[in-house]
């Protein structure tokens, strides 16, 4: 796994952005704008990804001159595949067809017992409109994403096929029981008032 943070001046070019070292298979990226030094809304966007290096640009909406202040975006690279790390499991990948501006279904390779956190980016730019992932029903199992543009030029939506990658985090399926006993001293005098307990569990 790899993160860090990085700054760019967005331009038209696209931008190279080395990681700290080499993965043995190409990671999944998940990138967010970090700052607000202009107030302009922008979309990121990601393609070429090798086991050394991605290539990165922002844009501002359709209808702005695409010229914007520096901003410092962060960025998570994660080998795809599934494994655990204590009481928590992981799985990265990508999807196998494009997804575009319908919903389409992520199908996990595992399932948690909870609902994972899922982080989701874009991994190819085959259009170049600006445009971002959008979710929904979200469950251990899968998920329904899709590509959305802005539409602050025009109406128009329609986006071709975008590879997405994806990043879930949750809790490991566990078979194991945990009993507990405890002591609960109180006021007799108060016991009349006493209709019932809550047990938290922190942590």
């Amino acid at each position: 796994m790899d993160q860090r943070s990085v700054v760019f001046a967005v331009s038209p070019k696209w931008s190279t952005v080395s990681f700290n070292e080499a993965f043995t298979i190409t990671p999944v990226v998940i990138t967010t704008i970090a700052m607000e030094n202009e107030f302009e809304a922008i979309s990121g966007r990601i393609k070429d990804a090798t086991t050394t290096t991605f290539s990165y640009y922002f844009r501002e909406q359709e209808k702005n001159v695409n010229k914007h202040a520096e901003e410092t975006v962060h960025y998570l690279a994660w080998e795809p595949g599934t494994s655990s790390l204590g009481d928590m499991q992981y799985w990265g990948g990508a999807t196998a067809t494009g997804a575009r501006d319908a919903w389409s279904t992520i199908t996990f390779p595992s399932a948690g017992t909870d609902l994972p956190l899922l982080l989701a980016d874009m991994q190819t730019t085959a259009d170049v409109q600006p445009a971002a992932i959008r979710m929904q029903n979200l469950s251990a199992t899968g998920v329904e994403v899709k590509v959305e543009e802005e539409q602050s030029k025009d109406m128009e939506v329609t986006h071709s096929e975008e590879i997405v990658g994806y990043i879930a985090l949750s809790q490991k399926v566990s078979e194991k029981t945990v009993l507990a006993t405890f002591n609960w001293e109180f006021d007799a005098d108060q016991e009349s008032n006493i209709s019932g307990f809550q047990i938290l569990a922190n942590g």
